[in-house]
């Protein structure tokens, strides 16, 4: 089974908005890919070198300055690299588009993941909720700066009518079976 990828292909500047569940949805798969890595990170550092609990101290940094950047970092970099995408957005069916339907450039994805802190204030993404529910174009405040959408992309299995057989009508062997 293929699975179509959207990458590199242009949506149609129609394409639907995603609405909230599919936007959590995604989000919820990257934030346990930044928490799998940045833990991942924090055990092997541990098991290598012995923690220095101050914030001037090397070894702090060393720790937990990695991690750190994958929060912050995540989601511009992985976008930038996967053209408007992230795993828990290919995921989740949705992708970032500028508002021509192209996979927006490094401008509008700095924009818009820059006013990720904005949105998610005061806890929950409440903001960037209410805004994607009031906002004409359904997007949250870093959409609506950074001129892109999150829209809703055809994934799965690519769909092909079959070609049925005149001389073998389908489903002929399952009624063949229920008869015996």
């Amino acid at each position: 089974m293929t699975r179509r990828s959207p990458v590199g292909r242009p949506a149609a500047p129609d394409a639907p908005v995603a609405g909230p569940g599919s936007r959590s949805y995604a989000f919820l798969i990257d934030w346990h890919i930044r928490l799998l890595a940045a833990l991942a990170w924090i055990l092997a550092a541990l098991l290598v070198r012995r923690p220095d609990w101050s914030p001037r101290s090397a070894a702090f940094w060393t720790l937990f300055g990695p991690p750190l950047a994958v929060y912050l970092l995540y989601h511009p970099v992985v976008e930038l690299a996967m053209r408007g995408q992230t795993p828990g957005k290919r995921y989740a069916g949705v992708q970032v588009v500028g508002r021509d339907g192209r996979a927006p450039g490094a401008r509008a994805i700095l924009i818009r993941n820059a006013l990720r802190l904005i949105d998610s204030l005061p806890f929950g993404y409440a903001v960037g909720l209410v805004a994607s529910i009031v906002t004409a174009d359904r997007v949250r405040l870093g959409d609506l700066l950074a001129g892109t959408r999150l829209v809703t992309r055809a994934v799965g299995p690519e769909v092909q009518p079959a070609a049925a057989s005149p001389a073998k009508p389908p489903g002929d062997s399952a009624r063949r079976k229920l008869r015996s």
